[in-house]
């Protein structure tokens, strides 16, 4: 478990603010680590299918070889 500490304001402000990785550095510049801020997917970005659905997929059978979709998109004779 990596280590934790706690920023208080008015520097959470800014560790909020940020949309994208960032050094963190002293008061004399000097690099002491990066911060990376937690990102959430929007909901359009996680898989529409449940655990179940795709446990069930992976089973199917049926369907058709890319060789005979190629065949009637006339890819392939």
């Amino acid at each position: 478990m990596p280590h934790q500490f706690t920023i208080t304001e008015p520097d959470l402000s800014k560790f909020k603010a940020l949309t994208e990785p960032a050094q963190v550095v002293d008061e004399r510049g000097q690099i002491v680590g990066h911060f990376v801020p937690y990102f959430e997917p929007p909901p359009e970005d996680q898989c529409p299918y449940t655990p179940a659905e795709l446990a069930r997929m992976r089973v199917e059978s049926g369907g058709r070889s890319l060789d005979e979709i190629l065949r009637d998109l006339g890819e392939r004779k």
